[in-house]
């Protein structure tokens, strides 16, 4: 009873929530998806195994797991052309799809010729005309339908051959088949197989090519057996100690896995060109056992990576140039303008010039008529003095006129 009311007092509990079911399910298949998507090994060891367990309801489905030894045949020795067959198939499939869709149109159009005109033929036992006509078609057997699966089904690999004599007699009826058997039998078959067997013949070739790199030359430096042999080297003993690949591995192994605060001098310049599978720290033509760089063997690569060199030197050159050239222009343009700014500044110069010349000569005329009034002022002003000299002259005279009378 106490616990009973102390429970009322406390009020309901308070459940905690779980999460949402959408939620974490949309969390999980994302999870999924992105380890898929990021993995297809996985992926596809997960639809193996998918495969594996419908086989026990479903035995046909045991069938498709021997399709895994197109994956595993890289791994066995006698096995890797196998691997190379199914990739010569996928390295060009869009050629390959491309080229059938192209021969499933001209066959299109070869069954709906056929269909207008009526014509009697057939493929291997096979006749266009085993039914009765149509009364709705009017045709020689079956829809434009059956037709068209005739020759898709039929048509590829068999010659077309005509039952009536008449038809192989007509003009059209004997281009039908010629072109028939030259497109369809004759040119899209050899494409596909041409672009299969190239693809495959390709594929060994570079992997013949390859191979042979890598057991005749060094596959460090690059350097051929013969060159070891002129310097009186071995090349088994350089390959094992000189240039061991197990050595670079372990290098590279070792620069990963240590603090890259901790690297110090030439691993400070080691570690970011593996990091970066930048090939300039690898001694390329060279050998330190036989005196320095080694002259590039006369072979076609060679003469061609050389050529692309100098191509590449005389796209730069030619960038610099025309880069100099608008320079030049820009220069040129820049001169002209500074000629025209000098011309302009000696035309004003010289026009400074004139009006300095004529100010000075109005100065020269102005100070001129300065002295000549001047020179008037001072023949006025000594006028002027002589007549009041008369003057003072003529009073002090009838002054004294004055006083003579006076007295």
């Amino acid at each position: 009873a106490a616990a009973t009311a102390a429970t009322d007092l406390a009020g309901p509990r308070r459940t905690r929530r779980r999460p949402r079911v959408p939620l974490a399910l949309a969390r999980g298949w994302l999870t999924c998806y992105f380890f898929l998507s990021t993995d297809w090994r996985a992926a596809y060891l997960i639809v193996f195994l998918g495969v594996s367990f419908a086989g026990h309801w479903k035995p046909l489905m045991f069938t498709l797991c021997v399709l895994d030894v197109v994956r595993l045949s890289p791994k066995v020795q006698r096995l890797q052309h196998m691997s190379y067959i199914s990739r010569s198939f996928t390295k060009n499939i869009d050629q390959v799809i491309s080229t059938v869709v192209f021969m499933f149109l001209i066959l299109y159009l070869f069954a709906a010729y056929g269909f207008y005109r009526d014509f009697d033929y057939f493929f291997e036992g096979h006749n266009s005309c085993e039914q009765p006509a149509d009364s709705d078609y009017k045709t020689c057997g079956g829809t434009f339908y059956d037709r068209v699966l005739l020759h898709v089904n039929y048509g590829v690999v068999n010659p077309l051959i005509f039952n009536s004599d008449h038809v192989i007699r007509s003009t059209d009826g004997t281009f039908f088949m010629w072109l028939y058997f030259f497109i369809i039998n004759l040119v899209v078959s050899a494409i596909i197989s041409g672009v299969i067997i190239d693809t495959f013949a390709e594929m060994r070739a570079e992997r013949k090519e390859v191979h042979d790199d890598v057991t005749n030359n060094c596959f460090i430096c690059d350097i051929e057996p013969e060159v070891f042999e002129q310097h009186n080297v071995s090349f088994a003993e350089h390959v094992q100690r000189d240039h061991n690949l197990w050595q670079y591995v372990w290098l590279k192994m070792h620069l990963r896995d240590k603090d890259p605060t901790a690297l110090r001098g030439v691993e400070l310049f080691v570690a970011p060109l593996l990091a970066s599978h930048s090939p300039r720290c690898m001694p390329i033509k060279r050998a330190r056992v036989i005196q320095g760089k080694v002259k590039d063997k006369a072979t076609l690569p060679t003469i061609l990576g050389k050529v692309e060199r100098v191509e590449t030197q005389l796209g730069r050159a030619a960038q610099t140039e025309a880069g100099v050239g608008k320079s030049l222009e820009d220069m040129r343009g820049r001169l002209v303008a500074a000629l025209d700014a000098v011309n302009q500044m000696q035309r004003d110069q010289v026009r400074v010039q004139r009006d300095q010349e004529a100010l000075r000569h109005n100065m020269e005329e102005l100070q001129a008529q300065i002295q000549h009034e001047r020179g008037d002022l001072g023949a006025g002003l000594q006028e002027i003095r002589d007549t009041l000299r008369d003057l003072g002259a003529g009073n002090e005279a009838t002054t004294t006129h004055g006083r003579e009378q006076r007295r």
